[in-house]
């Protein structure tokens, strides 16, 4: 499994207990990288549950877990965003890793382009990098099963109540039937523009 970019020796890594982080965090304590834990529980049922099983795998792995919570009334998934990159500008002494892939950045190519300026998520943003962008969603499950990798399934992302969620579940499968090398595609698009933006690949 390919990481873009070089990771530092000792980083915080964004877990919120997927298959992606869970993933990531496998593979930073396979490359030997003193990793500390942050979580965002988002105050939902899920989130009580994922926080518990991160708690428990941190603790038997004598990792360090910081952990945020929200307690606003707006349950929206940019008021969830908004709050979390406010935990995280708690933690400026190292760089944070995030673990979004590439089908996360076709997502957000669709949803910013249709709302008037398409855009790539970006590979750094202050302290905040992002080394999975060019993984695609199966390469990272294929990665996770041949290390058995545990993690814990939301199971809001099945549904289709969020924009995120109907722009992955009913518009990226059509658009996989007219091209199913839009991933291929997407990453040649991706690879060029962070060369522009200074990173060697």
């Amino acid at each position: 499994m390919n990481l873009l970019g070089k990771i530092p020796k000792s980083v915080y890594l964004c877990c919120s207990g997927g298959v992606d982080s869970m993933t990531m965090l496998f593979k930073l304590l396979k490359m030997r990288r003193d990793v500390t834990v942050l979580y965002f529980n988002h105050n939902t049922q899920h989130g009580k549950e994922a926080e518990h099983f991160l708690h428990e795998f941190c603790r038997e792995r004598n990792l360090t877990l910081h952990i945020g919570t929200y307690y606003g009334t707006e349950k929206t998934e940019e008021a969830w965003r908004n709050a979390r990159y406010k935990f995280f500008s708690f933690f400026k002494d190292k760089p944070i890793l995030m673990c979004q892939h590439i089908n996360d950045n076709i997502e957000t190519y669709i949803m910013s382009d249709i709302k008037g300026t398409a855009k790539f998520i970006p590979y750094q943003r202050d302290n905040i990098i992002r080394p999975m962008l060019l993984l695609s969603k199966n390469k990272i499950l294929e990665y996770a099963s041949e290390n058995k990798v545990v993690w814990i399934e939301d199971p809001s992302n099945s549904t289709s109540k969020y924009d995120r969620n109907k722009i992955r579940n009913q518009v990226i499968p059509v658009l996989k039937q007219i091209n199913p090398g839009l991933e291929r595609v997407f990453k040649r698009r991706c690879i060029e523009k962070y060369r522009k933006d200074g990173l060697k690949i």
